[in-house]
């Protein structure tokens, strides 16, 4: 392993550093080219960190060249990992990247690329590689990437709509967490990635927060964890979706058995969104946590969705039990954890254990943990 991450090296030092990973992996070919000399060792290296340093996209391809493996020569011996947050990589070295992951013979498993500014073009790229793809008479797939981190790259609709084709087109892909944070992703790219849901069995999170789907873009992936029996954990946080995002996608969690954590944090959702959900946890089996966070639900609000924790079907026969409800900055009264009890011991002692409700009256932060 090579950890070069946080340094803060310049372009010069940063290729620098690439061709000093041959030396660091045991290799003394100082005669070489930095490409040669990174080819001369990379069998010895299974991951690769060299976040918040200008490697630019001259490094990149150093390092994408220096991992392909040419015809004839056997792949890599072992899964890779490549962590290249912030390193000032555009597209061209994202389009290195993406040839890199369409060769049959790459055997990278985890890919960071977050807070490089990629853009759209660098992003459809990736997608594209991670997609099926005919090389004469035959069809071509990765096989090998199961984690891959885009958080603030630009990657628009258009990145969105290719990765949510790769997800589609591509069965033997076993990509299992995405990450697309801040891309400014709208209806279109979140349509793409719901219709991907449909028919995906691999994906256990996708992380959309700060993008602006809004109520459109919920209710198309909405139809897409109707029939999503894999993915786990959902973060929608600062997504826009509103009371109409949320009642579809409390809808489909109705039926959905598969999601276990999800993350509304700062959307916009009032009372007819919080009784929607509320209504969902009556019956869903599956959910542990929720986070609702810096929504303005309301004392009301809020007290139906504590009542739904502890009274639900789902908790009535033990099939499963909501352990996370995070309430902090939504308007809620002192004295909620009361209201679904007697007193707050009675409360206790009915409410899911470890169920955490954290509530911010106005002006004032108050906090009550509720456990078994």
């Amino acid at each position: 392993m090579i950890v070069g991450s946080g340094l803060g090296l310049n372009s010069t030092e940063s290729l620098e550093l690439v061709q000093a990973i041959a030396s660091g992996a045991g290799c003394n070919a100082t005669s070489l080219d930095p490409a040669q000399l990174v080819q001369a060792c990379v069998r010895q290296l299974n991951s690769i960190a060299l976040d918040g340093n200008q490697l630019g996209d001259a490094g990149v391809a150093i390092l994408a060249g220096a991992l392909s493996t040419p015809a004839g020569r056997e792949p890599l011996p072992f899964e890779m990992t490549l962590s290249l947050g912030a390193a000032n990589i555009g597209r061209l070295g994202a389009i290195a990247l993406a040839d890199l992951l369409r060769r049959p013979s790459n055997t990278v498993v985890n890919l960071a690329l977050d807070w490089n500014a990629i853009g759209m073009e660098g992003s459809v790229a990736l997608g594209n590689a991670l997609s099926r793809y005919r090389v004469g008479s035959g069809v071509m797939q990765n096989t090998a990437l199961r984690v891959l981190g885009l958080e603030r790259c630009s990657v628009g609709d258009a990145g969105a709509i290719a990765l949510g084709t790769a997800l589609s087109d591509n069965p033997l892909l076993p990509l299992r967490e995405i990450r697309l944070e801040g891309n400014g992703i709208g209806p279109a790219g979140a349509a793409r990635l719901g219709s991907a849901l449909e028919t995906n069995t691999h994906l256990r999170m996708l992380n959309l927060a700060l993008n602006p789907i809004g109520p459109a873009g919920a209710i198309e992936l909405a139809r897409g964890l109707r029939r999503n029996a894999a993915l786990e954990r959902l973060d929608l946080g600062g997504c826009e979706l509103g009371d109409a995002g949320t009642v579809a996608l409390a809808t489909a969690l109705r039926s959905n058995l598969a999601l276990r954590t999800l993350n509304l944090q700062g959307n916009g959702i009032g009372a007819e969104g919080a009784h929607a959900l509320a209504s969902m946890l009556r019956i869903n089996p599956s959910l542990r946590s929720i986070n609702l966070r810096l929504n303005g639900l309301g004392h009301q609000a809020a007290t139906a969705l504590l009542e739904a924790a502890r009274n639900g079907e789902a908790a009535t026969r033990g099939a499963g039990r909501l352990e996370e409800l995070l309430l902090e900055h939504n308007l809620v009264l002192l004295d909620v954890l009361p209201t679904v009890g007697a007193n707050r011991t009675e409360a206790a002692g009915t409410l899911p254990p470890t169920l955490l409700a954290q509530a911010a009256s106005v002006g004032v932060a108050a906090s009550g943990a509720v456990q078994s």
